[in-house]
């Protein structure tokens, strides 16, 4: 095994990208407090029952397993919702309704692509809005998501409205099994039509449903989609999702968002807790989505108490690589001055870097270099204009190293 090699599915982050990846979060995470979200920390492992036994809401596949001492299995989170269900049902049960959490970490699935082997490890920033049902705390996760993904930097995206409860009334006269449904939806998923049109044919599919499923994979677009398919031959439960949609679609309008709104009536969620309208978020010139949420009303009833839910996951990883793709230069590690000493006047030079840098100013501290002249070679390699030159105990020199100049000063002026 080469120590050059990491495992695949992971990833290094240098410090460019990762003063990147803070700057994503820290804006993101500003938006959530704003409207009122309060953070929590989960876990990063959990019982495997928490994602398979009790909620049984991922494919054993996906999860990444391994023992404690005890011989109890234990699971790296999949996600960060469920953990926030369990955390709701049984530690915040009797918290005033609606609760509002938000969250940043890692999450971990084992996922193999069509191109080779996916991210296996990924930073997720996200909402969970629990006790509150109906249009208008939908509309708020949305609206909270795309003043997110603005303020993060993304300017041309589109979030993509659907509802669980649309593909389940066009298939719910069909006699099918879950791995059929599965399948299905994991080709609907992909826009795969071939696949389904022998879907339709292989399982004698007739009627509104064989109408609907031949043309799921074209039914996306602005407002007018929606209301097209309302005068189509559809059962009561997809017409109700298709007003549902409207309803959250108004609201948004309410927003002044719905720029950013548009529909697709195909979408559906490989993760099985999606209850109601379901939603993606897409970057111009960017192939995934890059955030994706929706209502999971059961699932927090899973872990013993019944509230509903809906909330949002935005993929940091992938919001970099959006912003990366608009060829924007990453963000650089700017340092405003280089302290240097000679070997009698380090206590001063350690005071000059304290009192700098207490003024919220990026102070490196020379340690490799044995002269001035070293110093300011290693400044102009750094990119560094500046230098303070601890002469001795009390004699300080300013140097500006763009304009070519010095100055001298003291403690006691910088303190000022």
């Amino acid at each position: 095994m080469s120590m050059n090699n990491i495992p695949q599915g992971v990833q290094d982050i240098l410090v460019e990208e990762c003063l990147l990846k803070r700057k994503i979060e820290n804006d993101i995470m500003k938006v959530f407090r704003s409207f009122g979200y309060g953070e929590i920390i989960t876990p990063t492992y959990e019982y495997y029952d928490v994602f398979k036994g009790t909620s049984n809401v991922f494919n054993d596949e996906m999860l990444l397993k391994f023992f404690d001492e005890e011989g109890k299995i234990l699971a790296l989170r999949p996600d960060l919702t469920t953990p926030i269900a369990r955390v709701c049902a049984t530690k915040l049960g009797g918290e005033t309704l609606p609760i509002r959490l938000c969250y940043t970490g890692n999450a971990y699935r084992f996922i193999q692509g069509n191109f080779g082997p996916k991210q296996r490890e990924f930073t997720q920033s996200g909402i969970e809005l629990i006790g509150a049902g109906g249009a208008k705390a939908d509309a708020e996760v949305i609206a909270c998501t795309i003043y997110a993904l603005l303020e993060a930097g993304l300017e041309d995206f589109q979030i993509e409205l659907g509802h669980s409860a649309f593909f389940e009334g066009i298939i719910e006269k069909g006699d099918f099994t879950k791995g059929q449904i599965d399948e299905l939806k994991d080709m609907i998923d992909k826009k795969y039509q071939f696949g389904i049109m022998e879907f339709i044919e292989k399982n004698e599919i007739a009627g509104e449903s064989r109408e609907i499923l031949s043309k799921i994979t074209t039914l996306f677009g602005d407002v007018d989609i929606v209301h097209e398919v309302l005068n189509y031959d559809i059962n009561q439960r997809s017409k109700e999702a298709l007003l549902y949609l409207l309803e959250v679609y108004n609201l948004l309008k309410d927003y002044c968002l719905d720029k950013y709104i548009s529909f697709d009536l195909g979408l559906v969620q490989n993760i099985d807790y999606y209850t109601g309208i379901i939603f993606k978020g897409f970057a111009r010139g960017f192939g995934f989505p890059i955030c994706g949420g929706g209502r999971y009303d059961n699932l927090i009833k899973k872990f013993g108490k019944d509230m509903p839910a809906t909330g949002v996951a935005i993929g940091i990883d992938r919001v970099m690589s959006a912003i990366f793709s608009k060829k924007e230069a990453l963000p650089k590690l700017n340092v405003d001055a280089l302290v240097f000493a000679e070997s009698d006047s380090y206590k001063t030079a350690f005071e000059v870097c304290r009192i700098l840098r207490r003024d919220n100013l990026v102070i490196k501290m020379d340690i490799t270099s044995n002269s001035i002249e070293e110093a300011k070679e290693y400044a102009k390699k750094c990119g560094i204009g500046g230098i303070f030159y601890c002469r001795n105990k009390d004699e300080i020199v300013a140097i500006d190293l763009v304009n070519n100049t010095q100055q001298a000063t003291n403690i006691n002026s910088l303190k000022e």
